[in-house]
């Protein structure tokens, strides 16, 4: 099992493009704090994951305790937990909070924001990906602040803990022509919407946020702790696939550490040690998040939920739910469906089946955004699928067999493939087509 796309499948990320800031010198602003994000950016968000992409000109950020940072045309700085931070034209000008001069974030498109004195010019594309339910273990493994680079045709990470400690750059050979060509296409179409704009730049933040997170787990997890390191560890990594995998399952430490091949307190120590937990508190947890998933997306009864994620019994489900999330879970199903009625101007909404999101990315999308990428990387001339490149105005909605459930955006790119269901309602391959968003993320995984 491929547990980080599992944990990502789970807790729903998504990915927009909130504004193109013009800032003038003299200009500085400091960010709304992480608390105060969901409010002004993504009500029903649990977590907000904050980026800036600049440009044009030079400027500087500072973050916490970190001395402020210069920041060049094409680099793009995450920040994980969305932790509040300065932007700034030149150190040590006293900032404008964000929410006096962009008082109400506009949702449904992308606006220009100018503010500054009116001298030399910094321009940047910023947006932010939010999840329906925050991970801990992978949000505390990412660095507060990080930026990615190119210099020299090397693509360059570096990484700022919010403790001000500065972890060691870290280059990734063979990585710069598709990196740019993504970041390029993004800017492109943020600067020059068309027809799917929304869809694209979604789809094509989600990517850019999952090769940054797969570079800190191949590199940066090797220096320190973390979920992400624990996946790498050869006893952890293991204990947390085969808890994935069959979380409904009666594990035991026991029965996890003759299965890895550890004793039992060597696995509790290492795995405390680098995921912050031990083994049955991470799977009580992993099941509550499983748990949440259904009740938004499913219309499955509390029974079948609470078997489905390693209950014997409703009321045991409906005991271990309110004690970990602080509701019932029928209450909890009820006000997220309410709120996301609310969300989309429905003050009625029925179906717990989650719908949200742009709409989904067209084949002929996906294919000339995959083939770009990989004529970056590669030098290849275009790609064709299956001798013929598909027509962009036929969307894989339409492709949809008649009966059969459409998956929601979030289960894209999930471990057991394109599709969800049972395996006996599986769609056959060769009949059915994946869906864009898997041509899409082909092109982080070409050698």
């Amino acid at each position: 099992m491929d547990v980080l796309s599992e944990v990502l499948r789970v807790v729903r990320l998504s990915g927009t493009i909130l504004l193109r800031g013009e800032f003038t010198r003299p200009w500085a602003f400091i960010s709304s704090s992480p608390d105060m994000l969901p409010t002004r950016l993504m009500p029903s968000a649990e977590s907000i994951t904050l980026f800036h992409v600049a440009t044009c000109g030079n400027s500087w950020i500072t973050c916490g305790k970190l001395p402020p940072t210069t920041i060049e045309a094409g680099d793009v700085i995450v920040l994980a937990r969305g932790d509040q931070h300065v932007m700034a034209s030149d150190p040590g000008l006293m900032p404008v909070p964000i929410k006096d001069i962009n008082p109400q974030p506009v949702r449904e498109q992308i606006h220009v924001l100018k503010h500054g004195g009116g001298g030399e010019e910094s321009r940047f594309v910023c947006g932010y990906l939010h999840s329906d339910q925050r991970f801990d273990p992978l949000l505390n493994a990412l660095p507060a602040l990080l930026c990615v680079r190119v210099r020299k045709g090397v693509l360059v990470l570096e990484a700022f803990a919010d403790n001000g400690r500065i972890a060691r750059p870290i280059t990734v050979e063979h990585e710069a022509g598709w990196w740019q060509a993504a970041v390029g296409h993004l800017i492109s179409e943020a600067t020059r919407p068309g027809p799917g704009n929304r869809a694209v730049l979604a789809r094509l933040t989600e990517l850019l946020f999952m090769e940054v997170v797969r570079w800190q787990l191949s590199h940066a997890s090797e220096d320190h702790g973390g979920w992400l390191a624990g996946l790498k560890d050869p006893h952890v990594g293991r204990a947390l696939t085969l808890l994935h995998a069959e979380p409904a399952r009666p594990w035991t430490v026991e029965e996890l550490a003759e299965r890895v091949a550890i004793s039992r307190a060597a696995l509790a120590r290492r795995f405390v040690e680098l995921v912050g937990e031990a083994p049955m508190q991470y799977l009580a947890s992993w099941r509550m998040h499983l748990a949440r998933c259904l009740l938004r997306e499913s219309t499955l009864n509390l029974a079948e939920i609470a078997a489905r994620v390693g209950y014997e019994s409703e009321a045991a489900f409906n005991r271990a739910f309110s004690r970990m999330v602080g509701t019932p879970p029928g209450t909890w199903r009820r006000a997220k469906a309410a709120a996301l009625g609310e969300e989309r101007g429905q003050p009625d909404h029925k179906s717990t089946a989650a719908t949200e999101g742009p709409p989904a990315l067209s084949l002929g999308s996906a294919h000339a955004l995959y083939s770009a990428l990989v004529m970056a990387r590669t030098g290849l001339g275009p790609l064709e699928l299956n001798g013929k490149a598909p027509d962009s105005s036929t969307s894989h909605s339409s492709a949809i067999p008649r009966g059969r459930t459409r998956r929601s955006r979030s289960q894209s790119g999930a471990s057991q493939g394109w599709y969800s269901g049972s395996p006996a309602d599986r769609p056959d391959p060769a009949t059915d087509p994946p869906s864009a968003l898997s041509w899409t993320r082909c092109a982080l995984h070409l050698d």
